[in-house]
């Protein structure tokens, strides 16, 4: 996506008519125009809508693959994802900034970029979203005492954990007899 969409911004000045992706199912036609004003808005809107579909499709994956992962590998899988997707949106977002400076003709000089900042923004705020309705959904880091981590087991394996107590009971009932003979 990044390199080919972003190139087309660079011909919207020119007299034949430009299509770039909107990423919402329409398409942005633009002709003899210069970088600036609505074409601006229209630039940072179309790529806060693709990042946001990038990461939503990334978080649904992962929500299908932590139903069928084992939950001790769950909390690595959410922050690996996390981590992933913040560093995904910092680079689109600077290769966005990047490519605006050119389109408007101007050197860094290192002010906020409020169009940058706003989608960034969102977006991180996004990906917490994510995180923490992961982390809350699969109760990974929620700490459970020996009761319920034994309820757990016991819904998992069956017939391995009745195999348990019975060993346990059996355990039990030997050293009360054999404490019963000294």
């Amino acid at each position: 996506m990044a390199n080919e969409w972003f190139f087309k911004w660079h011909s919207i000045g020119g007299d034949t008519p430009v299509e770039i992706d909107g990423f919402d199912g329409r398409k942005i036609r633009y002709a003899g125009i210069g970088f600036g004003g609505s074409s601006r808005i229209v630039y940072w809107n179309a790529l806060a809508i693709y990042v946001k579909k990038k990461i939503d499709e990334v978080f649904a994956h992962l929500n299908e693959e932590l139903k069928i992962s084992p939950g001790h590998i769950r909390g690595k899988m959410v922050i690996e994802t996390y981590v992933l997707c913040k560093t995904f949106n910092a680079l689109i977002l600077q290769k966005a900034d990047q490519t605006e400076n050119l389109l408007l003709k101007k050197e860094k000089t290192g002010g906020v970029n409020y169009y940058k900042f706003k989608c960034e923004a969102s977006q991180f705020a996004l990906i917490e979203r994510y995180k923490d309705s992961l982390i809350a959904k699969y109760e990974i880091g929620k700490k459970i005492n020996i009761a319920e981590r034994f309820e757990l087991l016991a819904s998992k394996y069956p017939v391995i954990i009745s195999g348990v107590i019975i060993t346990l009971l059996v355990g039990a009932f030997l050293v009360m007899l054999s404490s019963r003979f000294k």
